[in-house]
Order: C-alpha cells, then structure tokens, then sequence
C-alpha cells in the first residue's frame, strides 16, 4: 500500500488529478483501519484534500484535511498535522462554514499554542 500512495502522489504530480483522487481513496479506505499505516493514510488524505481544494470543493477538502490531521497526529508527525488543521480551516472558511472554521483553528491553538500555523489561524477565529 505504500507503493499505492506514491502512485498517487505521481498520478497528481504529472496533471492526473481523477486517477490520482482515486488511488488515494480507494488505499485509504484500507490503510486508515491498520494503525501502522497511519502515516501513509495521512499521506493519502492530504493528497486528496488539496486536490478537492484545488477543485473547489473546499467542504469536501476539509473533510480530508481533518482525517489528515488526525492521522498525522496520531503518528507523532505534529508538523503536518498542524499544517492540515490550518487547511482544514481555510478550507471551511473559503466553503463559507465560519463556525467550522473557527472550531478547527480553536483546536489548532490548543494542540499546537507555540505554532506558527496556530498564529496565522487567528484570523478565523471571530
């Protein structure tokens, strides 16, 4: 499966965005039930939540950049978890959901109060 989440970052590297999309959900739907995968399902769920980003689809993005966080911080990769929580939030606030936004950016400072993402996510927090 590791090699599966390469695939996918390659698909999206190399403009194919829909196979890359698809890869990346189809070994996640495996990867985030086996805890030593964790990391590689983070891996995957960003992959998927900047592409939905970059698509427009900012709901579904922050979907992706919540999982991703919490994947990420469960595998001790606190820099990469601090950073999906701050796109989580940007993503539900270009989706309009300020509460949302708000919400994760508040999780943001209490996870991670030292973080430069946590400073810059004070301005969802209204």
């Amino acid at each position: 499966r590791s090699a599966g989440t390469q695939l996918a970052s390659l698909y999206k590297q190399n403009g194919f965005s829909e196979k890359a999309i698809e890869t990346a959900l189809k070994i996640l739907e495996k990867q985030e039930k086996i805890d030593e995968e964790v990391s590689f399902a983070g891996k995957n769920a960003l992959l998927a939540a900047e592409i939905y980003r970059e698509n427009g689809n900012n709901l579904q993005a922050s979907s992706y950049f919540l999982k991703a966080s919490k994947f990420f911080r469960q595998s001790g990769e606190d820099e990469q978890a601090q950073r999906t929580l701050y796109g989580a939030a940007e993503s539900f606030d270009a989706a309009g959901l300020k509460k949302d936004a708000a919400s994760s950016a508040e999780l943001l400072k209490e996870l991670y109060p030292n973080s430069k993402y946590a400073e810059d996510a004070e301005v969802f927090i209204k």
